[in-house]
Order: C-alpha cells, then structure tokens, then sequence
C-alpha cells in the first residue's frame, strides 16, 4: 500500500511523493517505544532517588567515605564528596568495591562528553580482579 501526497494546486506542476506503508509503520513504532522508553526510565529513576534516601544507602555511602577516608579517589580533595556505583549489577545490595568515591569535579568528569572512559574501564577491570581474589 502506497501514500501519495497531492494538493490540488500542485498536483500539476510537482511530481507525487510517494511513502510506504511499512515507513509509517516503523515510524509510528519508533514513536511508541520511545513514549514507552521515557516512562521506564522515569519510573528507574524515582526508584533509584527513593533507595539514595533509604537508610541502607546511608549507609553503604557512610562506609565507603570512611574507606577512602573521606578523599577523592581521584584527585585527593576532601570537598563536596560523592559516592559513584561502578555498576548498578547489584544495585541495593552493593559491595564496598562496587562503590567510589569521587569529588563533584572528578564526578561530572567521568560523566562528560569526553569522560574518564579510559578510568571507567581501569575501575571495571580492577573491580574484576578485585572479585576473582575475594
């Protein structure tokens, strides 16, 4: 099944622009998944705000600041500290190793454009060994 696309006006002196049936299709798809999308990760992320709050993440944060003896573990400063997760696998239940401390600076870093991905993938790999010796 073909769409064509005429006015009146037109019809004489353009040619028709035909769309595919299946083009329609697979763009009102693209349309529903993403408003599908949206509400996921809207509902993720009230989720994961509600479990920042939760006493249990309280403290996971207050050990993982006493580990790193409340520094950044990339650059050594001790203002406006974060507590990053490595991986959200275990996410609830993490491990001290699956955390890191970072201050806002170091934080944002590694979550630009340009990133930290080469410390992204050193973190990863470390944290690996880290769980194949334990």
């Amino acid at each position: 099944m073909v769409f064509t696309f005429t006015s009146a006006a037109a019809a004489h002196s353009t040619p028709n622009f035909h769309v595919p049936f299946w083009v329609w299709l697979l763009a009102a798809g693209v349309i529903a998944l993403s408003a599908f999308d949206r509400r996921l990760r809207a509902q993720r992320k009230a989720k994961h705000r509600a479990y920042l709050r939760s006493a249990a993440w309280r403290q996971r944060r207050r050990e993982a600041l006493e580990a790193a003896n409340n520094r950044c573990l990339d650059c050594g400063s001790a203002e406006r500290l974060h507590v990053r997760h490595l991986t959200y696998k275990r996410w609830g239940n993490e491990h001290p190793h699956n955390l890191r401390v970072l201050c806002s600076r170091c934080h944002r870093r590694r979550h630009g454009r340009n990133g930290a991905g080469l410390d992204d993938v050193l973190d990863r790999v470390l944290n690996k060994l880290f769980n194949e010796n334990r």
